[in-house]
């Protein structure tokens, strides 16, 4: 706990509690045949433009930015889940030359998406992407607590309402959840084949070392936002 003097509210003793957690996933673990199945999610990379009326048709969408400032955008396809048909997943670009284009159809009809009340937006640690697109023009509809709530699902902040002595990592989140390792799903994809557009020179890459696309696990991870953000609000 953060603070020693909650202590004396818990029921039994910390250490004890503990005690039982760990038995307790020690056991689940035996039961599981000591290993958590891995599940496969199937992804499939699309154009901007073939993305957007989808996410319009399902009122629901994972955004996210990379660390080059890089716009992810994520949807269901057809409305299924992921286990069934697809998530869809679009590179809109960067995030600065995107909204910077003047009468540019794609991006005037991304920016109404993406501030429209009826869709949904989910993501993790949202506190910077909202930063972000503010700063190029796109609100989502952060000029109150009560709208932000309304349109804006954070994952770090809704697994830390419901269980704060856990770690909120998304990596974390998503093993626990979603059952799926992300960096050993992004390197068996680069085993699986060559990637293409992406050429590695020699002094990039190893014989020992896979082959992963730039932006693999980022748009990996902004897809299973859709379906971790289901997964907690069931726990």
């Amino acid at each position: 706990y953060e603070f020693n003097s909650l202590r004396k509210l818990l029921p039994v003793p910390l250490e004890e509690l503990r005690q039982m957690e760990a038995s307790a996933s020690k056991e689940d673990g035996q039961e599981r045949g000591g290993a958590v199945q891995q599940i496969k999610y199937n992804y499939e990379d699309t154009s901007l433009d073939e993305l957007l009326p989808v996410v319009e048709r399902e009122g629901m969408v994972s955004v996210a930015i990379t660390s080059s400032g890089m716009l992810l955008i994520s949807a269901y396809k057809n409305g299924v889940g992921a286990h069934d048909g697809k998530l869809l997943t679009s590179v809109a670009g960067n995030i600065e030359e995107i909204f910077g284009r003047e009468d540019d159809a794609l991006s005037a009809n991304l920016k109404r998406i993406l501030e429209d009340k009826n869709i949904f937006k989910v993501g993790y640690g949202f506190k910077e992407c909202i930063k972000k697109l503010k700063r190029c023009g796109v609100d989502l509809n952060s000029h109150s607590l009560k709208g932000l709530l309304e349109n804006v699902g954070d994952l770090s902040i809704m697994h830390y309402l419901i269980n704060p002595e856990r770690s909120h990592k998304e990596d974390m989140l998503i093993r626990s959840y979603l059952s799926t390792d992300i960096d050993a799903e992004c390197e068996e994809a680069s085993i699986d084949g060559p990637v293409d557009g992406f050429e590695p020179d020699l002094f990039s890459v190893t014989a020992e070392e896979p082959v992963v696309e730039p932006q693999t696990r980022d748009k990996r991870v902004c897809a299973l936002m859709l379906p971790l953000y289901e997964k907690v609000l069931q726990a």
